[in-house]
């Protein structure tokens, strides 16, 4: 006897629920689509398809390409795409619980979304494996494309500024430029002839303008454009990993087969038998994908992060460029915390697919692993954003709690009451937490426009100066978005002058790749970390002290950083005795 999952699809009398066909009521009846796990029915037209098609990838690619920028997107598809995967434990979730799995599993970039199987019944489980592995390549080839036009469009740039590459040097962009800003006019940069109409016509240039300005950027020389490639290229990486889950779902569920009366055959298909040359050649694609995507994104992790740590290249330009999303959002002691994500997102997949028929072992091990991923989640703080470590230990907390209640609804005598009380739970929990990051993360989306648009106007403005306010990107980061929001917004052409003094003021102490950045893994970094995280009010009393006072300062702290901070085992007691007996 084999329970239906979930076992409301089974209506009895060997029928199955409105839209639902086949053995163990698996497959989609005609008319009905498979999507996030549940069949729904058809609602366009096989022509549309292609459109669909189009705009999700379009969706994907848009998501994908703000998660490095905006840490709330981050968690909230890990956090979907992990409720889409404990749908399937066989618990007998409530109907109202298996809506906000489904709704949440639209961030899990399976390609059922977009209702292939209303334009063709020959649309299967292969079928879907096969485009989902298909899926990583396509980021590769449309990131390929994209950034071959810029670099058309460069060369056109150069060609008609009568620029060639002889012209530039083969110094490090930022170099270069830093050169050209400072050999440029100072009287150009400091002299209020440079705050006429002209920069009041640019300071009155449309936002939107601004906006799409900032995305087209066309480089100016080569080293710009190779840091343009580098920057392109590692959304197509961030695709692989953003994807995994799902490739990692199809990829074993081609390999988990089901014996019924003496025949075998796969789970998650009823309809295709095991070990057919229909199912070898399915369990080779599977085969293959697991071996080139889920073994190559582990083998990038590991290598790319031992080098970087094994280097002391974290704060790296080039490097950042093109991995710093493994590690830019978490503190420089933990660069491996994503490790930590990826191997709980590894085990919770591989339950839901070969532990199937036993959902209290699922539960167990999901909750020995959620409860161990928490607490080192407590323990380290790693993210670099505290409302971001905030969330994260709740995503974990709220898994947890599903998990249990889970365990409730599994139990066939449990009271109607306590049923309905447990139900209420999950769903007030669910609904809360998925909520609230929505809330942040458009939030996140508003400020991130709003940014982006000051950005492109900082450099519109600082090109009439002979300066590029481009080497200034980071500071947008330092400072919280509603503080630039509430200066630059309405900022007069002075007001532009003094945030781009304070951006070059700062550039050589914030700068990520600078030395004592947070990503750094040299001495000056550690000791500057230490120093402002057990000392913050340092900083009020910095900038409330006269410029003889803040020399006086540097020069204590220069003989502390030389004498007393020695080695990671015994800096902390040092530094704290020192600075307290002072």
């Amino acid at each position: 006897m084999y329970d239906c999952n979930p076992g409301s699809l089974c209506t009895g009398n060997y029928t199955c629920e409105v839209g639902y066909t086949g053995r163990m009521c698996a497959d989609c009846a005609e008319g009905y689509f498979r999507a996030f796990d549940n069949c729904l029915e058809c609602i366009s037209p096989g022509g549309n398809i292609i459109a669909m098609l189009c705009m999700y990838a379009l969706f994907v690619y848009l998501v994908v390409g703000l998660s490095r920028d905006m840490e709330t997107i981050h968690l909230l598809m890990n956090f979907c795409q992990t409720l889409s995967i404990i749908a399937l434990f066989n618990m007998q979730w409530p109907l109202i619980m298996e809506y906000i799995f489904n709704i949440a599993g639209i961030l899990s970039f399976e390609m059922d979304i977009i209702q292939p199987q209303c334009a063709t019944d020959n649309w299967g489980f292969a079928e879907n494996l096969y485009i989902q592995l298909s899926y990583p390549a396509f980021f590769f080839v449309f990131q390929g494309l994209w950034v071959g036009a810029i670099y058309l469009a460069y060369r056109t740039k150069m060609k008609m500024d009568g620029k060639t590459l002889e012209d530039f040097s083969s110094a490090d962009f930022t170099d270069s430029l830093a050169r050209r800003s400072a050999s440029g006019s100072q009287k150009s940069f400091t002299s209020q002839k440079s705050f006429g109409s002209a920069n009041m016509e640019v300071l009155e240039v449309s936002g939107w303008w601004l906006f799409l300005q900032n995305y087209f950027h066309i480089p100016s020389s080569p080293q710009e454009m190779n840091e343009v490639i580098l920057e392109k290229m590692s959304i197509p990486f961030m695709a692989f990993n953003l994807g995994y889950v799902v490739i990692l779902k199809y990829c074993l569920q081609a390999f988990s087969c089901l014996d019924f009366e003496g025949t075998s055959y796969l789970y998650f298909d009823p309809d295709t038998k095991c070990y057919t040359p229909e199912h070898f050649e399915m369990m080779a694609a599977a085969g293959a994908g697991l071996i080139l995507y889920i073994g190559g994104t582990w083998i990038m992790f590991i290598y790319v992060l031992y080098v970087l740590k094994k280097t002391k290249s974290f704060s790296k330009k080039r490097p950042l460029l093109l991995f710093g999303w493994m590690y830019e959002r978490y503190e420089s002691k933990f660069y491996w915390f994503e490790l930590s994500v990826l191997f709980e997102k590894t085990v919770l997949v591989v339950v839901a697919v070969f532990i199937k028929t036993d959902p209290i072992l699922q539960v167990v091990i999901m909750l020995i692993v959620t409860l161990a991923t928490m607490l080192l989640s407590i323990k380290t703080s790693a993210p670099v954003d505290s409302t971001t470590a905030m969330l994260l230990t709740a995503t974990e907390g709220v898994q947890m709690v599903i998990m249990v209640l889970g365990l409730i609804f599994y139990n066939a005598q449990v009271l109607d009451r306590t049923y309905t009380i447990t139900t209420v739970i999950g769903s007030v929990a669910l609904i809360g937490l998925l909520a609230a990051l929505t809330v942040v993360f458009f939030v996140e989306v508003a400020f991130h426009i709003v940014i982006t648009v000051l950005r492109a106007r900082h450099k519109n403005v600082a090109s009439k100066w002979g300066q590029d306010a481009r080497l200034h990107t980071h500071m947008y980061r330092v400072f919280k978005p509603w503080f630039m929001f509430k200066w630059l917004s309405q900022a007069e052409p002075e007001d532009w002058l003094l945030w781009h003094r304070l951006c070059k003021l700062f550039h050589d102490s914030v700068h990520p790749t600078c030395e004592t950045s947070y990503l750094s893994h040299e001495k000056a970094g550690h000791f500057w970390a230490y120093l402002i995280n057990s000392f913050p009010e340092m900083l009020d009393f910095l900038a409330s002290v006269e410029e003889v006072d803040r020399n006086e300062f540097v020069n204590v702290i220069d003989v502390m950083y030389e004498h007393y901070f020695d080695s990671a085992q015994t800096y902390k007691c040092q530094l704290n005795s020192v600075i307290t007996d002072r």
